[in-house]
């Protein structure tokens, strides 16, 4: 008689209202970057200190950071599987967020410039999701390897190292 025992680790059981947080953190990142755009928040130096009004725009571009973040640990959480259907699926969805982007820019500035259009800068979040949505199986069997308590040092890690972070 063999004596095979095999392991199931289930996903997390969906939640609506985590899923409703990913959902304000998609809104959250879009408006983060319609933000910045439109009141120049990307990069200012000091010749703006007495600008009316920055310090609220500061806040509110700094709240807006928080979607990414957000958004990916949800992601994460859940786990995401690898489906080959998927990644083309995926693609095109972020290829229509990119043109109904494009869209309320002209709605709410009414000029777009060819740079807008083509410039790949302003695509780069298409590849950045492709390439962790590719990577997830590799990722998934790493983090499976370790125990809750290691994989919070690792983030604290990551955290500690990150140059946004480290005080200069």
């Amino acid at each position: 008689m063999s004596n095979n025992a095999t392991v199931i680790i289930k996903s997390p059981q969906r939640n609506s209202s985590i899923e409703l947080l990913r959902i304000i953190a998609m809104i959250i990142i879009v408006f983060f970057h319609f933000h910045a755009r439109n009141f120049g928040m990307y990069v200012f130096g000091n010749e703006r200190i007495n600008e009316e009004g920055l310090l609220l725009h500061s806040i509110l571009h700094h709240l807006g950071g928080l979607g990414v973040p957000c958004f990916m640990f949800i992601s994460g959480y859940y786990g995401m599987k690898f489906k080959k259907d998927r990644l083309l699926d995926i693609i095109l969805q972020c290829i229509g967020y990119a043109i109904l982007s494009i869209i309320g820019i002209f709605v709410f500035t009414e000029k777009i410039t060819l740079t807008q259009l083509f410039f790949f800068n302003n695509w780069w979040f298409i590849l950045a999701y492709t390439i962790i949505y590719t990577l997830s199986p590799g990722i998934n069997k790493i983090i499976e390897q370790f125990s809750s308590r290691e994989l919070l040092m690792i983030i604290g890690l990551f955290l500690f190292y990150d140059d946004r972070i480290i005080i200069q």
